[in-house]
């Protein structure tokens, strides 16, 4: 959970940047792209907090399973006939029969714990498009009740499980990171060059100024025309001067 918070924290401090700067950075990811990856960190920190529930009141339960059973175990290591076996069997543990049958009805043989981190690794991301925080809300309030989801719910399998929304993150977060790198990659690329003169110059000079972007001025002079030197900006926004 404190790796779900330290991602949410990221992407939000992203999305402030880009609202921040959207009018002077030229920054070409809009802000709505990084709300899949917001959403499924909710899901994960819904379903984590459930799961940890559920793992805290299933620990509970098995150490008073743990309990009755090392009792069990040192009454079944004496002679039945001796008085030690008595005094064994009628020495209080201080065990809450409540939580141990509660342990040998359910965590015993079934865990909820399965639906969220099931024994396979066969699962798969999910292709659920759009929001899916509620529909995940309502498939675990559902399971919670123990009845069946909806249809819609029932088709995707993977619907509780942390690993399928953590590859899912995965994918959008590489996406995101993709699309980042591309923009910084086309923003720093030298691949073109402009022919400010074709012909000699018997001197130039170049100067940049930061004004609404920074704009770089050229001034040159022609070997074959002495008298008549150029001014120039150039244009790197539309490759021309």
């Amino acid at each position: 959970m404190p790796a779900i918070d330290r991602c949410n924290v990221i992407l939000s401090s992203l999305q402030g940047l880009i609202e921040f700067h959207q009018y002077d950075s030229g920054f070409t990811i809009p802000n709505s792209d990084f709300e899949p990856a917001v959403d499924v960190i909710r899901c994960l920190r819904l379903l984590a907090h459930v799961a940890l529930t559920y793992a805290a009141e299933e620990h509970r339960q098995f150490e008073q399973f743990s309990k009755w059973l090392r009792h069990e175990i040192d009454v079944q290591a004496t002679d039945p006939n001796s008085a030690t076996a008595q005094e064994t069997r009628d020495r209080d543990v201080g065990l809450d029969y409540g939580l141990l049958l509660a342990y040998i009805e359910g965590p015993l043989e079934h865990s909820k714990l399965t639906a969220f981190i099931p024994n396979t690794s066969d699962h798969q991301p999910s292709t659920r498009n759009g929001p899916r925080y509620d529909v995940v809300k309502k498939a675990l309030d559902a399971f919670r009740d123990d009845k069946d989801a909806d249809a819609d719910a029932d088709a995707d399998a993977d619907l509780l499980v942390l690993n399928s929304h953590f590859q899912e993150l995965q994918r959008l977060c590489n996406g995101l990171v993709g699309r980042i790198t591309n923009w910084l990659r086309s923003g720093s690329s030298m691949n073109y060059r402009i022919t400010l003169e074709s012909c000699t110059m018997a001197t130039w000079d170049m100067r940049m100024v930061d004004e609404d972007l920074i704009s770089t001025y050229v001034a040159v002079v022609p070997r074959d025309q002495p008298n008549e030197g150029k001014l120039m900006m150039v244009d790197y926004q539309n490759l021309e001067c």
